[in-house]
């Protein structure tokens, strides 16, 4: 976005083209706030994964001398 290079955002390249305004004219802080606000709500959504990491590898390979953490 530094660049103001919008070739990876065609749909927002043809908002601003249709809005007449410049690539230059994109204010990306704007949407900064959103984007991290996903980012922190898919973190939350997925760290229970990260819990159950130890017995989906010991579901797939049961033989293996790896120690399993029990979920309480």
């Amino acid at each position: 976005m530094q660049r103001h290079d919008l070739a990876n955002f065609q749909n927002l390249a043809s908002e601003l083209e249709t809005q007449g305004k410049a690539c230059v004219q994109f204010d990306s802080a704007r949407y900064t706030e959103q984007i991290e606000n996903c980012l922190s709500e898919f973190d939350k959504c997925f760290q229970d994964f990260v819990l159950l990491e130890p017995v989906a590898t010991f579901m797939c390979y049961p033989f293996w001398d790896a120690e399993v953490i029990i979920l309480p």
